[in-house]
Order: structure tokens, then sequence, then C-alpha cells
């Protein structure tokens, strides 16, 4: 028992100078890697920042790596992407780079490394950083190492941009007694004379613009005078038209109304086949209503402009009234017929409209 006791412990002291050699050794390894990592940052670098140029697009040209827009301020949301490119000058050979990101808080965001064969003592290296809605605006910088050697920074602001508030909704749409009432102020009734003061027709019209009266060119074709009925009661004459379309089925007059405001007209491709629209309707001389019809069709030709088919029927004295979306703005002036004169389209009850562009 003595001699295994003894035994055992000659093996215990035998061993521990071999473990203290061992763990001695390791750490003079990394003491020396870490002497070695300090001259390497104490001794003078061999590379030379010629200058960095940074913007967010970069282009090849004649083997060069070039930005298409230098700037040092970027801006987000607009700005996704940052690229600095660097002009070295140093020994020829193969290489390291480390590209190191940071930002205004002084932390390294993101690394990028780049191995590359130069063969001149100039060269060019670029390193590029996503840009993320979030991420924080200041000062930044991009650090520059060749093979372990500081070899340049290269400064930037990014600036933040707060984003847009979102757009209002849309008003909802006005009642249909606030249409009517608007609709009605601006609309007239039109009386057609012959030369002998004979009344020939009568039909509708209302202004687009101020003093200018759009209706449908059938209502005052063949008149040598115009009667204008306003909504108040009172009475003008005209007898000059400013300009109309006989095809197309509009015409345009020009009549002092300050009691009368124009209609706003509605954004261009705002309709389309299905939708519900106003009309204003005129049962006879002295009333008005208000009317829901559909617009059931679509034509476009040269010579009659565009056309929209309506689910419509009504007297005559609608001709030339406008059609009006759910906000109450023109689409269009309602015609009879897809050919002015052709009353058998009219007494089958379908509408025609058309907008003149000049309005």
């Amino acid at each position: 028992m003595r001699i295994r006791t003894r035994g055992s412990a000659i093996f215990f002291v035998g061993i521990f100078p071999a473990v203290f050699l061992c763990v001695m050794f390791s750490c003079l390894c990394a003491w020396a890697q870490q002497q070695n990592a300090a001259d390497t940052q104490t001794q003078p670098s061999p590379f030379r920042l010629i200058n960095s140029v940074s913007g967010s697009k970069e282009v090849t040209k004649n083997a060069v790596e070039t930005i298409e827009d230098p700037r040092t301020v970027f801006h987000v949301p607009e700005d996704t992407k940052i690229v600095v490119v660097f002009q070295i000058e140093g020994p020829t050979g193969a290489h390291h780079l480390q590209g190191s990101w940071r930002n205004p808080q002084g932390n390294v965001v993101s690394v990028g490394d780049v191995d590359m064969q130069t063969y001149t003592p100039k060269f060019f290296c670029y390193f590029s950083l996503t840009l993320p809605d979030s991420v924080t605006p200041g000062l930044w910088a991009l650090e520059l190492q060749v093979d372990g050697h500081p070899s340049g920074v290269h400064t930037f602001e990014i600036v933040s941009k707060p984003k847009p508030a979102p757009p209002p909704p849309p008003a909802p749409p006005p009642s249909t007694t606030d249409v009517y009432q608007r609709v009605v102020a601006s609309s007239v009734f039109i009386g057609n004379f012959d030369s002998d003061g004979a009344l020939l027709r009568q039909g509708s019209g209302f202004f687009m613009g101020q003093n200018l009266l759009l209706t449908a060119f059938q209502v005052i074709d063949g008149a040598s005078s115009l009667q204008i009925d306003f909504p108040d009661g009172s009475r003008t004459t005209v007898n000059q038209v400013l300009t109309w379309n006989r095809r197309q089925d509009w015409a345009v007059l020009k009549v002092e109304a300050p009691k009368s405001p124009p209609l706003e007209r509605a954004k261009a491709g705002s309709w389309k086949v299905g939708d519900v629209c106003y009309l204003l309707g005129a049962p006879n001389e002295s009333s008005r209503t208000i009317q829901n019809v559909g617009i059931t069709g679509f034509q476009d030709s040269a010579e009659t402009g565009e056309r929209l088919s309506l689910s419509w029927t009504g007297s005559r004295l609608t001709i030339g009234s406008p059609l009006l979306d759910d906000y109450g703005r023109v689409i269009g002036v309602l015609g009879g017929s897809l050919v002015p004169g052709v009353e058998s389209v009219f007494r089958a009850g379908a509408g025609h409209l058309w907008t003149p562009a000049s309005l």
C-alpha cells in the first residue's frame, strides 16, 4: 500500500510540470500573436489612400470603378444603397481588403472583405452598404484596412426623412339633395326660335365655365335666336354661338350669367361601363328632377368622338343636360341619338353623351 501510494504521488508530481509547460506555451503563443498584431498596427502602413468617393450608383469604365452620382449626403428612404470607391497606392501582389462600416455611435454594423491581385502600384476597390428604412441617421464612416494595415477612412452623412403622412381619405359624396340644388342652379332651359319668332324646339344647357353655356348641338340646330331661361325666372336672348360640332353634337354659347356658378368637370377616365350616375331630367318646362342612370356601353370614332350609352328614357327637354358622377361633377352632355337628327333612336330611349375636350 505504501509503495502504491508513493507511486501515485510520483506519477502526480511527474505529470504536473508537463501540464504547466503546455499552459505556458499556449499563453506565450497568444502573447506573441497579440504582439505581432500590435506591431502591424504600429508599423507604418505600406498603403496610402489617394482618394475616396461615395454615391449610390457605381459603374465600371475602362476597367475602373467610378461613381455616377458622387456625394456625401444620403437621404432615406429615397436612397437605398451607399457605395464607396477607394483608390489606393501600395505594393503589388495579393492583398486582403476589409471595409468596416461604423454608425454614428461608433459601432461596426457591417464588414466587407475583398481578396484581390494587384499588378500596378495604384488600384481601386469598392464596398457597398444596403440601407434599410430604419437606418440610424447621422455621420457614418467606412474604415479600410489592407493586409491588416489601416489604409483610409471615408465619412458620409445619412439624413432620415420622416415618412409622409398618408393622404386623408376622400370626402364622402354629397347628398343627392346637395347635388340636385347645385346642378339646378347652373342649368337653364333653351328655346330655339326661327326667323319668324316661332318656337322650333326646346332643350337644356348648363354652365361649364364663367358665362360659358354647354348644350347639345341639336338643341340649337337651325335657330335664328335662342332664348335662355334661368332658374330664378329671368331670361335673355342670344344669337351667337362661340363654337360647335354637329357630328359630335355639342355647342358652346356665350351667355352672361353672374348668378349661375359653373359646374366642376369630372376627371377624364374616372367613369366606366356599369357606373350609376346622376342625370338632371326635365319632365316639363317648369320642373327639374334628378335621375339615376347607368352607363351601359361605350363607343368611340373619329367622326362622333367618345360616346357613352345610358339607360335613360325621358322628355326631349332633357337633351343638353349634364351627366354627373356621385360628387356632382360633369361627365358629359346628354344627346338624344348617336347621329344627330335620327329621331328613332331617341324614341327608343337610348341616351348618348359626349364631352368636348376643349372645355
